[in-house]
């Protein structure tokens, strides 16, 4: 096998060195082989160059932007936890079960990334929460999260409104930062 090998490179410098054209062990010489490859990636080219969105190399997940997504967002029940250092809690907490209303979602999705905005009557941010949903959440449906919640400081101002308004009196909304979608799909609102 070796001697086969030795023997193709020679007669390929021969050939080369007398300036006949160098042959592949297809029969082909190189030109014809060149020439063909040619013309295979100049038919690949123009077919991507047709294509009306580029290639998503896999493993990659095209992500979308968008513009702004707001999930308006019921809260069912509000509950305030006292920090106790018996059972290893050494801050106070407020919790709230959620609905989100999922009716702007155009399609079934896997994770919602945004912030909680509490707000006013009158429109005014109070206070926001960052929050994940990692549930399967079907569009156009209602969703509810039990146990959403944050450390509770009496002494800020902001903590106090979220505690002390009643329900009835506010607005609350999911300022969506990030959908991944059941299809693989990602979109991203600013």
């Amino acid at each position: 096998m070796f001697n086969k090998q030795f023997g193709a490179a020679i007669a390929s410098m021969a050939a080369a060195a007398l300036g006949v054209g160098l042959v592949l062990p297809q029969g082909r010489s190189l030109e014809a082989r060149v020439s063909g490859l040619e013309e295979r990636v100049a038919k690949l080219e123009a077919a991507l160059g047709q294509a009306n969105t580029p290639a998503v190399p896999i493993g990659e997940v095209r992500t979308e932007k968008q513009g702004p997504l707001f999930v308006p967002v019921a809260i069912t029940d509000r509950r305030y936890q006292p920090g106790s250092a018996k059972e290893g809690r050494d801050k106070d907490a407020l919790w709230f079960d959620l609905t989100f209303d999922l009716a702007k979602l155009t399609k079934d999705a896997r994770m919602l990334r945004g912030t909680l905005e509490f707000r006013s009557l009158a429109g005014e941010t109070k206070f926001q929460l960052s929050t994940t949903l990692t549930e399967t959440m079907k569009a156009g449906t209602q969703h509810k999260a039990e146990g959403k919640g944050f450390h509770f400081d009496p002494l800020l101002a902001e903590h106090r409104w979220v505690y002390q308004t009643e329900l009835r009196d506010m607005q609350v909304v999911l300022r969506v930062q990030e959908v991944l979608y059941a299809d693989g799909s990602r979109t991203e609102h600013r």
